[in-house]
């Protein structure tokens, strides 16, 4: 809403300030992505002849100042932040199970689908916006999950992939689910990804998964990938 205002600030942080600000932040993730580090020096920002003109500008100075605050450690030779790409991002957030909207979550997909059940209480006597419908889906069972799944052996599943389960009649209804999210995995063994399945499906051991029409068993893996251990 334009009425938007950040408590406890100066007037002036409204949502046009917001809506500026995200379009800093975009700038800025063009940038991430577009420019490389070089072996030898700091990635820096682009060339002064392809600099975007404008409010942009500032997104040089920001960019710069978060790689200048990090410092160097000399004992890995090495600055301290080096930029990320989306790539690194989406084997982090896969590890943590975290749910990628577009891809694990989108308008076809409830909460209680995607296992976030847990941000929409239905017994707390609070009305919300779909709350019905949720009341309605888990009153006569929710028809699918999601799940995760660890590959070991040498494939790896990706977004779009069938989920299957051989030997049903007609051929066509073997295809039981389809892979939403999937990538080598990078803190955890295998090739690590997430999928829907029938209800009924996710409380098994493995699932079938087609990886370019060779058939690859997948096993279960309920909770995070990646679970930190104890600290020192």
């Amino acid at each position: 809403s334009s009425r938007w205002r950040r408590t406890r600030t100066p007037a002036c942080w409204r949502a046009a300030s917001c809506t500026q600000a995200a379009k800093r932040a975009r700038m800025l993730a063009v940038n991430t992505l577009s420019y490389r580090r070089s072996p030898n020096s700091r990635m820096r920002s682009p060339p002064s002849s392809e600099k975007t003109p404008g409010p942009a500008a500032d997104t040089e100075r920001l960019w710069n100042a978060l790689l200048d605050t990090g410092g160097y450690d000399p004992a890995a030779a090495a600055p301290t932040i080096l930029p990320i790409g989306l790539g690194a991002r989406d084997t982090l957030r896969l590890e943590a199970r975290l749910p990628l909207y577009g891809n694990d979550i989108d308008q076809t997909t409830s909460p209680l689908e995607a296992g976030l059940g847990w941000a929409v209480k239905l017994d707390k006597g609070v009305d919300f916006l779909g709350r019905d419908a949720l009341v309605a889906q888990k009153t006569a069972g929710v028809p699918r999950a999601l799940i995760g799944f660890r590959i070991d052996e040498r494939a790896i599943a990706r977004h779009g992939y069938p989920i299957v389960e051989r030997g049903r009649v007609p051929p066509a209804s073997e295809v039981i689910g389809h892979v939403t999210s999937g990538a080598p995995g990078i803190s955890v063994a295998g090739a690590i990804g997430l999928g829907y399945v029938p209800t009924s499906h996710a409380a098994g051991a493995t699932v079938t998964i087609d990886c370019r029409g060779k058939d690859v068993q997948a096993a279960i893996v309920r909770g995070k990938f990646y679970k930190k251990g104890p600290t020192s």
